[in-house]
């Protein structure tokens, strides 16, 4: 635990304090003695200041002086979050006291199994001060597992209650006692939390208690060998994948430390992540992680997959050295070449970039509700609203269609490709989108994600635009060698698609408007050449760079 003076003593001392009113509570739903009641009020400031001190001396830890190392960080903040849920049970037992005045007969409860609620929730905060001391999982597990034991408690309760309001007799002692029995089973909800920042400050990542199992199992499914408790985790933010994404080290001993990545989200996802990156292999073998290990149940799954080394793509646009930045980019672009050439069908594919919008536009107006919802009337122009400019351009999937096929990463934003310098590699990561399709999905993705870029400074911006119009030509004479007549249509109704449809990531207002004007502005270019040769439309590149 905390090593700081002051904190584990006023810890220790919120556990005992917490017990004694949860046995005080039981003692006097038993006895009705007033005393009991009057002791149990007594203590509630007590708690509440206790809680306090703790609170104020975790504050101090992490700002005052020098700055925690990340275990002590990270224990500092389950103790804090265990506080809290301590005092939300004390003020339970406070709640329940109330609730005995209601009775017209103190010991109709009695004819309830509360004891039982009481016994499993004093013997769980019992081994909390000991789980944190001894980073023990078992005892954390345990906590966690008496909150289920108290919903299984409850419900029975419940529904014996339920079925005797229906006889119409003591209707006002039923209610007070489900209420009672309901203050105990949320108190569970508060040892829940309790028994998951424990596992927090040993893990060091947040677990809810299905996660943590299906870590464990998966681990031990996969070579990872060795007790949970050595692992450490950390959550890789910013991704927008559906999954939880975590990096796991486990130390094996000098020079010998492993890192994999877990995984855990829908199955079906994650079972076409593991099924793409079979495919993968067979056409670039090294360009994707190897899978460590998989785990399936009913709905949900985990995948447990090798940590890949290098710098991903935003961080070689945004920090690289020149050097290091062209020879990612160069890398890049020979490997599509070859992926390209590799799987290459004849047969025609179209990508639905409009069903695509369409399909997203709700999620990007939850947070953008303003984005072209109405029609607009200036002077004698009219400005249709987006929903009519993707009902006349529905037709577009259809009239460009890729004349072939190729096997797509499916989600080519810069965050999911990665360059590893020194093995001069690419590797692809998040692949659960992959298939065959058109091949200037990825190219606009890729794009468009560069546009998004956060950048320091107007020469570091022209570098990055000069890498996407560079990426521009190398799809473009790819285009030529291939007779694809209608690259430039096809690229501008991607490029719209991801200009609007990403804006559903980028809650700057100014910045979201500026995109999504961009997407609009390709897709009023696009119907304002239908009638005419769609391979003599010339994309507005100078509304591709930012």
């Amino acid at each position: 635990m905390i090593v700081e003076p002051g904190i584990n003593e006023q810890f220790k001392l919120l556990v005992i304090e917490v017990i004694r009113q949860i046995e005080n509570t039981m003692a006097a739903i038993e006895g009705g003695d007033a005393r009991i009641g009057e002791r149990i009020r007594e203590r509630e400031d007590y708690i509440d200041n206790l809680k306090s001190v703790i609170e104020n001396k975790c504050f101090s830890v992490m700002v005052g002086g020098q700055p925690p190392d990340k275990r002590t960080a990270d224990s500092v903040r389950a103790t804090l979050t265990i506080a809290s849920n301590l005092e939300r049970i004390a003020d339970f037992m406070i709640n329940i006291l109330d609730q005995m005045s209601h009775f017209s007969a103190q010991d109709f409860i009695k004819r309830y199994d509360y004891e039982s609620f009481f016994d499993e929730l004093g013997s769980a905060i019992e081994g909390v001060e000991a789980a944190m001391a001894g980073r023990d999982i078992s005892l954390a597990l345990k906590i966690c597992r008496s909150e289920m034991s108290l919903d299984k408690l409850y419900k029975i309760s419940f529904e014996r209650i339920l079925k005797e309001l229906g006889s119409g007799r003591n209707v006002g002692d039923l209610i007070t006692t489900l209420f009672i029995l309901r203050y105990l089973e949320r108190a569970g909800d508060s040892l829940l939390n309790i028994g998951e920042a424990v596992i927090f400050s040993i893990l060091g990542d947040k677990f809810k208690i299905h996660e943590y199992r299906v870590l464990e199992e998966t681990l031990a499914s996969s070579d990872i060998s060795g007790a949970i408790a050595d692992v450490e985790v950390e959550s890789i933010w910013g991704t927008r994948s559906g999954c939880r994404i975590s990096k796991v080290h486990r130390k094996e001993g000098p020079g010998k430390d492993k890192e994999v990545i877990f995984k855990h989200g829908r199955l079906r996802k994650l079972a076409m992540e593991r099924e793409n990156i079979a495919r993968w292999k067979e056409i670039e073998p090294g360009l994707t992680p190897e899978i460590v290990g998989f785990q399936n149940g009913s709905a949900e799954g985990a995948l447990l997959l090798e940590y890949l080394g290098g710098h991903s793509f935003e961080e070689i646009a945004t920090k690289g050295d020149g050097e290091e930045e062209k020879e990612a980019y160069d890398a890049l672009k020979e490997l599509l070449s070859r992926v390209w050439a590799k799987t290459m069908k004849p047969s025609k594919a179209s990508a639905g970039y409009v069903r695509q919008l369409s399909e997203r536009l709700t999620e990007t107006r939850r947070l953008h509700p303003y984005f072209g919802s109405t029609a607009k009337q200036i002077g004698a122009v009219r400005v249709m609203s987006l929903n009519e400019i993707i009902r006349r351009a529905e037709d577009l999937d259809a009239a460009l269609s890729a004349p072939f096929s190729v096997f797509i990463h499916g989600d080519f934003n810069v965050n999911n490709i990665l360059y590893d310098h020194r093995e001069k590699r690419i590797h692809f990561i998040d692949l659960y989108r992959s298939k065959e399709s058109d091949y200037l999905q990825d190219v606009s993705v890729f794009m468009v994600s560069h546009f998004r870029l956060p950048t320091p400074d107007f020469e570091r911006r022209q570098l990055i635009n000069e890498r996407v119009l560079d990426f521009y030509r190398f799809a473009t004479e790819y285009a030529g060698q291939m007779g694809d007549a209608s690259f430039n249509a096809r690229l501008t109704l991607g490029l719209a698609r991801s200009f609007i449809t990403s804006t559903r990531f980028v809650a700057k207002k100014d910045f979201a408007k500026i995109m999504y004007m961009r997407g609009v502005y390709f897709l009023e270019k696009l119907l304002g050449h239908e009638g005419k040769p769609w391979e003599e439309f010339e994309i507005p590149l100078e509304a591709v760079v930012f």
